[in-house]
């Protein structure tokens, strides 16, 4: 239960703040008989094919398939393909070019929706995963914000780790659980006594608790849900088959099965929210808004509408940026539908202030366009184009990139064009392949970009980044696709690696693979990874095999970092490493052969 000191203090805080804030922003408020309330609702790395509702057969979601039958989904809605840049994006309404610095960081100067709905007197609550204070790293330079600081009177999260604790647990040898014996934190400070308990179910009853406790004044829940995030362990819901649950769980047959037992019992928990919103009888005055803050962890594929789908978290193509968005204001949506309306995650907090009828402050600078419209059955003013820019982290820097899209094509601030049905980007169109269609397009397109350029000069500045950062990159072997506009484009490549290996016997590369069957053939050499020596019979495909060849490895669809080590070096031999990439039926494969010298 959440201590009542905690709501005495907080309630202390938002008077306090009521009674500073701009007349401007009071007159921006409506009578409290008036105001509905809100709960944002956001999975985690539960992709668009997570959902029975939209053509999903492998995953049973009944709560969300029902919710459906009375709401309107919105199945043009993309985020960041990575998490912190969406919850940055969620959170504030803004684009990522505009105020996202690091991951697991969001600079307390920034508004958020919880900011505005406390101030326009909503009581609030966040409930579930943060992850947007924990520069512990460079704290002497960054100001880690408090979910007060960003308008949370009440909480329990985890990733959430107030003053010195992160470093206090490392010290201690625990791990920040999210599942089992979980690490939370709440108003209190650390939750005690959670042995052998589940953090997800811990979070939920701490939402249902926020609901009964604020059922009489108008109330905003954020619910950022820990499902069905890595790792991939048993819920209360599964069936262990004596199988001890383990927050560790091992990449095997089980963690696939355990991810879709994950899904559905975050389905579970979201029904829990539904019927106490229906036992208060809030339900039909409730803005709800369900959504995921990218794609499915890559390291899992299922079928989808007859296909395999690969999860695609960090990559920028459909699979890791297109998220599933429901959404029901209550009896004010009238009737059940698919709305095909390009939204992003910048769309829900002005959405939001729209239901709640207030005004957003001009210091939040928001970029989002309301689709409250369409929520409620109207027509609203759909916006023609969605851009994005994706900052992307640490090892996965080379995906970083700025697109524009609409409903039929996605065009890439490197001029790369590909048709929204090839999913995977597998076949980019240039211009001396393009159709009238294809031609219209890339000029629209192009024009939106650019005057995306003109409007935000940050987003340029981005631009510039992205081109000289590849500028400096040494590419050895690109096949398929390629950053820099003067590449060509191949289904096989060579390269001659005799000079990284003369002065150690030994040179690092990595294979960046999105789809298709990669074949590495090398002759003379150890094939390693992580220090091993691949296993030839695993990996030999023998009808294959080329001429000269020690091994051919095959991947499908992964990253992988391999060192070659020459086991008899000869000064007068050549060295090299060949590659193809085959995709099924003929269609051409993406992968970049990265020099890591």
């Amino acid at each position: 239960m959440i201590a009542r000191r905690s709501f005495l203090k907080s309630a202390a805080l938002l008077s306090t703040g009521l009674a500073t804030l701009p007349l401007t922003r009071l007159a921006a408020q409506t009578t409290p008989q008036s105001k509905p309330n809100v709960v944002v609702i956001l999975l985690d790395d539960t992709g668009y094919e997570c959902f029975e509702t939209l053509g999903q057969s492998e995953f049973r979601t009944p709560n969300i398939t029902k919710f459906t039958k009375e709401a309107v989904t919105f199945p043009q809605c993309d985020a960041a393909p990575l998490s912190t840049p969406s919850r940055v994006k969620l959170m504030t309404g803004q684009h990522n070019f505009k105020n996202y610095e690091r991951f697991a960081y969001l600079n307390p100067k920034y508004k958020t929706f919880g900011n505005l709905m406390r101030d326009s007197g909503y009581k609030t609550g966040v409930f579930g995963k943060w992850q947007m204070s924990m520069a512990h790293e460079t704290r002497e330079k960054l100001k880690n914000g408090s979910p007060q600081d960003f308008g949370f009177e009440t909480y329990t999260l985890h990733a959430y780790f107030p003053g010195n604790t992160r470093d206090e647990i490392k010290e201690q040898g625990r791990r920040a659980n999210r599942f089992y014996d979980p690490i939370l934190f709440d108003n209190e400070g650390e939750v005690p006594n959670l042995k052998d308990q589940y953090g997800s179910k811990i979070v939920n009853d701490r939402a249902l608790e926020f609901i009964d406790q604020n059922k009489d004044k108008p109330f905003f829940l954020y619910y950022p849900m820990m499902l069905a995030h890595w790792p991939f362990v048993t819920t209360p819901f599964t069936d262990k088959d004596g199988i001890e649950p383990d927050w560790l769980a091992p990449k095997d047959a089980n963690a696939r099965q355990n991810f879709k037992d994950m899904v559905y019992y975050a389905d579970h928990l979201i029904g829990n929210i539904f019927k106490k919103l229906k036992e208060h009888n809030l339900y039909d005055n409730t803005l709800v808004i369900i959504t995921s803050d990218n794609g499915t962890y890559p390291g899992v594929s299922f079928n989808y509408n007859s296909n395999t789908f690969y999860g695609g978290k960090s990559y920028p193509q459909f699979s890791g940026s297109r998220v599933p968005l429901i959404a029901k204001f209550g009896s004010k949506t009238l009737k059940p539908q698919v709305n095909n309306s390009l939204i992003d995650l910048a769309d829900v907090l002005p959405t939001i202030a729209d239901a709640a009828n207030l005004t957003i402050p001009q210091e939040y600078q928001s970029n989002g366009q309301s689709f409250l419209p369409q929520v409620q059955n109207k027509t609203g003013n759909p916006k023609p184009y969605i851009l994005c820019y994706y900052p992307s982290i640490n090892i996965r820097a080379e995906r970083r990139c700025i697109y524009v899209r609409n409903h039929d094509f996605k065009l890439y601030s490197d001029g790369r064009l590909y048709a929204e049905s090839d999913r995977e980007e597998l076949n980019p169109i240039f211009p001396h392949d393009d159709t009238p269609v294809s031609s219209k397009a890339r000029k629209q397109l192009a024009k939106a970009l650019n005057d995306s350029y003109a409007k935000y000069p940050k987003l340029a500045e981005k631009r510039d980044e992205i081109i000289q950062e590849f500028k400096d990159k040494k590419f050895g072997l690109v096949i398929g696709s390629s950053f820099l506009e003067d590449r060509e484009y191949y289904t096989q490549a060579k390269l001659d690696i005799t000079n990284f290996i003369k002065s150690n016997g030994e040179y690092s590369f990595k294979i960046q693979q999105f789809k298709g069957n990669g074949d590495l053939y090398i002759s003379d050499v150890k094939l390693l990874a992580d220090g091993k020596e691949i296993s030839k019979d695993f990996h030999l495909a023998k009808s294959l095999q080329k001429q000269g060849s020690s091994y051919i490895f095959r991947q499908k669809h992964h990253n992988t970092i391999f060192s070659l080590k020459v086991t008899n070096y000869n000064p007068n031999k050549t060295y090299t490493i060949a590659a193809r990439i085959e995709q099924p039926q003929g269609k051409q494969a993406i992968a970049h052969f990265r020099l890591l010298d």
